[in-house]
């Protein structure tokens, strides 16, 4: 089955929608090329597996042709090693090559039902505790003029031109999505058009850029904050993890092209991510807001 899509600026594409054996063994070709570790190591697996099973199966049938050679040489065998009448050695090989048959089938399935999940979800909720620090511990002031004032936000020490780097630091970050997607994405956001497995490589190369940009972000608001307001930002932030994935949900089920639903749940993750930035940054670091 075909179907025609059109972007919002008007480009039609025709894309396959269904099932592709090509896609089933191939889709981790294109990120391996990329150097990605992790379909790498999909790739490894996989194939160590099957050529396992080639060489126990071999193994074994080398087994026995050698003992019909014996055989017709005169040979007479102990019936405890009696290969042809070993129930126990035909169960223990006929074991490990399903066990592996699984794991192959298993790895396949189960790079299918990630996806589904989106990238890095949880990574927002990882850094409230990977970014734990001692309670001595003082932030790198570039100036000692110009302190802000705000002591119930702000630690103390922490100075306008602090605030103004971590500013433009993350406005900078977030203008290299224009760079990167072109004019049209300040009014139309990322579009991806192509197939399905192609399009969702490019939306997790996006989510991801946001994703690090977002816990950047969030190591320098720990450097900035008092200790009981980025307690609270943290009940904040896991809230509208929340919220975000709800949003990325509600978004993709509507999406009447089935193929895309994963590609479309990415995209707004992403997009979801940028505002969150984009809040943060002018709410906590624009120093014409103080």
């Amino acid at each position: 089955m075909k179907i025609i899509m059109e972007n919002k600026n008007g480009v039609r594409k025709e894309v396959k929608d269904g099932f592709s054996w090509t896609t089933l063994f191939f889709r981790w070709l294109p990120s391996l090329l990329r150097g990605d570790l992790v379909s790498a190591l999909k790739l490894f697996i996989i194939g160590s597996l099957t050529f396992g099973i080639y060489t126990d199966y071999k193994s074994y049938n080398i087994n026995e042709d050698y003992y019909t050679f014996l055989t017709e040489k005169g040979y007479e065998s102990d019936e405890r090693f009696d290969l042809k009448n070993n129930i126990i050695g035909n169960l223990v090989v006929g074991l490990i090559i399903g066990i592996k048959v699984i794991l192959i089938i298993g790895s396949i399935v189960l790079s299918f039902i990630f996806v589904t999940t989106g990238f890095n979800i949880m990574k927002d909720i990882d850094v409230n505790n990977a970014l734990q620090i001692e309670e001595n511990q003082t932030p790198i002031i570039t100036s000692k003029t110009n302190e802000v004032k705000h002591s119930s936000t702000y630690k103390e020490n922490v100075t306008i031109n602090d605030l103004n780097k971590y500013y433009n630091k993350y406005n900078s970050d977030l203008n290299e999505l224009v760079i990167k997607y072109g004019e049209g994405y300040k009014k139309y956001g990322l579009i991806l058009d192509g197939e399905p497995e192609d399009a969702m490589f490019s939306a997790k190369d996006y989510f991801d850029y946001l994703d690090k940009v977002l816990n950047e972000e969030w190591a320098d608001l720990r450097r900035v904050l008092t200790y009981k307001e980025f307690d609270k930002l943290k009940a904040e932030q896991i809230n509208w993890i929340k919220e975000r994935d709800r949003i990325a949900k509600e978004e993709s089920d509507s999406n009447k092209n089935t193929s895309y639903r994963k590609v479309t749940y990415v995209i707004v993750q992403g997009k979801e991510t940028e505002k969150r930035i984009r809040e943060l940054n002018e709410k906590y670091l624009n120093p014409n807001n103080l």
